[in-house]
């Protein structure tokens, strides 16, 4: 009888991986490898990536975070990472729709803190790989020691993180 992987056993596998793919990453980054560019940002303590989706109904969830506790503007995210040393961006990764595409990049102009990974279409099915690159972005533009991931329907406090960890 041929084995069937479960969903439940690849994810945990493909989290297996991609932990041991950014500790090498960061191995090689601590020791002076040319692997990314230098960020002109200082080191952090964490970036945390609030992953969310298309639409309206993820454009409200977005807009309510920012009214509650993601800051709405970059003047509020330079005050949290000064406080903290926390960086938080959405990640909403490519989108084929031009309607969905420039609402996107009308709230990004407006807001800012985005990851948007192109290398991944934006589907519930791709969210492995979107995390994935996700990790990428992150390692590629900055500097860290903490890397979370939070969904859009959670309640998080940014300013308790540094106790935390």
């Amino acid at each position: 009888m041929r084995r069937v992987n479960s969903p439940v056993s690849c994810c945990i596998r493909l989290s297996a991986c991609l932990y041991i793919a950014a500790i090498a990453q960061r191995s090689a980054l601590e020791h002076g490898s040319d692997v990314r560019q230098e960020s002109a940002l200082p080191p952090l303590m964490a970036v945390v990536g609030v992953f969310s989706g298309l639409g309206p109904k993820y454009a409200e969830r977005r807009a309510v975070l920012r009214e509650t506790w993601f800051p709405g503007t970059a003047e509020r995210m330079e005050q949290l990472r000064a406080a903290t040393s926390v960086d938080m961006r959405f990640v909403v990764a490519r989108v084929e729709d031009p309607g969905e595409e420039a609402s996107l990049a009308a709230e990004e102009a407006l807001c800012g803190s985005f990851f948007r990974p192109k290398s991944v279409l934006e589907r519930y099915e791709n969210l492995a790989l979107k995390v994935l690159a996700f990790w990428r972005l992150a390692l590629q533009e900055l500097q860290f020691r903490y890397i979370l991931k939070v969904d859009d329907d959670v309640y998080f406090r940014p300013a308790l993180l540094p106790r935390a960890v």
